[in-house]
């Protein structure tokens, strides 16, 4: 089941890409420790979702301040999909769908539906609707979205891949060591969201590798394209357009694993070499070696903070300085990273407990000293630099909040009467949307204050 709420357009009231909103009287603070945080006076308007749909729901997606929905309504019968107005659950258009289809996207603009050819295959055929009517507008085989860039969503044409051409690890392999990828040409294509009509190829030849730079925080927005040649040659490529934006030439050459392009300060390109272990680092408009990381590939090193890169390992989290590689804290045990803010870093272990058990903990991003633990609440969202939690309530149902890290305040909003296992949420500025044992329900947010 996916759920994505990206409402990267503004609607009624004004909205921009996943955050949430502001709907409620300032809280009250009630100076009580419960499982490590403060908890905030109940609010003071109805705690029950603004709107819900009980029963079948599959799954979910929402831009430009609709909500769609793809559900059974009766055992045997064929899905629709449905859009709904997101700040009050009224129906706006559905129409028929198979059961093989899923939602994979959604903008302001189409809603995106991929029908798998098998369970875990790499490509799809997606077929593309009106986002404001539900009118079909194209379709394609045989892709592999990447994401959107303005009013051009950008896929991976994968026909004559094989699936089964990249064998899995053998039992005498080093996991530390860089797998190399299969080697076969690649073949991009940018295309008009609204119309399929090709907008730019890019042909990536074998041996070479492709990179793609996401939004953390807009679902599927693409900031940039990467190809990195044997020879060291990078180019960088404007994802709506194509059109190549820089290109600069590393002091390095060999065969690529993997790869990764860091435009944050200062600028740097991330090499995974084939064969061997660690990455080295670059600086991306010199091209020169900075340093070496020692950790595997799938580890990290991930960008969080504007001079730090984080690397994760079964023992903990390394936080290191971008421009020489020097450790600058480490923690055990919480190696997981579930939320970046300014001043604050929200971490978890790799292996949680059930959700009555959890156990997350807040630490200062410049030193990582450990500000506070947050016990029993489970994280589901994130809102700026706020977070949206959960605590089990009577009879399966939860209390609902949304957590400052940086005074470990909980403001409450909300119940939900169902809440079995783990559900799928997102949250936009204004709204948290849930999927529970096939039931949606929609709330509406408190206002936080900006750090």
């Amino acid at each position: 089941m996916i759920i994505e709420l990206d409402l990267a357009t503004p609607w009624e009231p004004p909205a921009p890409p996943p955050r949430r909103v502001r709907r409620w009287s300032a809280a009250v603070l009630v100076a009580v420790v419960a499982l490590g945080v403060l908890v905030a006076a109940a609010p003071r308007r109805p705690d029950g979702p603004a709107f819900t749909i009980e029963h079948n729901v599959l799954n979910v997606a929402g831009a430009g301040g609709r909500i769609f929905v793809g559900r059974f309504h009766s055992v045997g019968s064929a899905p629709r999909l449905h859009a709904m107005r997101l700040s009050d659950g009224a129906e706006l258009w559905s129409t028929q769908i198979t059961p093989q289809q899923r939602l994979a996207l959604a903008t302001a603009q189409v809603v995106v539906l991929s029908t798998d050819w098998t369970e875990d295959a790499s490509w799809s055929t997606i077929a593309v609707l009106d986002a404001a009517t539900g009118g079909r507008l194209w379709h394609r085989d045989t892709v592999q979205v990447l994401g959107r860039a303005g009013g051009t969503m950008v896929v991976e044409d994968m026909a004559g891949a094989d699936p089964d051409a990249e064998p899995p690890p053998g039992p005498d392999d080093d996991p530390a060591v860089n797998r190399a990828p299969v080697r076969r040409q690649r073949h991009y294509l940018g295309l008009d969201e609204r119309t399929g009509a090709t907008v730019w190829t890019l042909e990536v030849p074998a041996g070479s590798a492709a990179e793609a730079g996401w939004d953390q925080h807009t679902t599927y927005k693409l900031l940039h394209l990467a190809q990195l040649d044997p020879d060291g040659l990078l180019r960088l490529r404007d994802p709506a357009t194509g059109a190549i934006t820089g290109s600069h030439r590393l002091a390095w050459s060999g065969t690529i694993a993997s790869f990764t392009v860091s435009k944050g300060r200062p600028g740097q390109v991330i090499v995974f070499p084939a064969g061997q272990r660690g990455a080295a680092i670059f600086d991306l408009d010199t091209g020169e070696r900075l340093w070496g990381w020692s950790g595997k590939m799938y580890g990290g090193l991930l960008q969080c903070g504007p001079d730090r890169y984080c690397g994760g390992a079964d023992t903990g989290l390394d936080n290191v300085d971008v421009r020489t590689g020097r450790i600058v804290w480490h923690i055990d045990r919480y190696a997981g990273i579930l939320h970046i803010g300014a001043r604050t870093m929200v971490l978890g272990s790799y292996i949680q407990p059930d959700a009555e058990s959890a156990s997350y903990v807040v630490v200062d991003a410049a030193t990582g000293r450990l500000q506070r633990k947050i016990e029993g609440w489970r994280l589901i969202g994130a809102r700026g630099e706020h977070l949206i939690v959960s605590h089990p309530g009577d009879r399966g149902g939860a209390l609902l909040g949304v957590l400052d890290p940086g005074s470990g305040v909980v403001a409450l909003f909300g119940k939900a009467p169902q809440w079995y296992g783990m559900p799928e949420c997102t949250a936009d500025e204004e709204h948290l949307a849930c999927v529970a044992v096939g039931a949606l329900s929609v709330w509406r947010l408190p206002p936080t204050r900006r750090p």
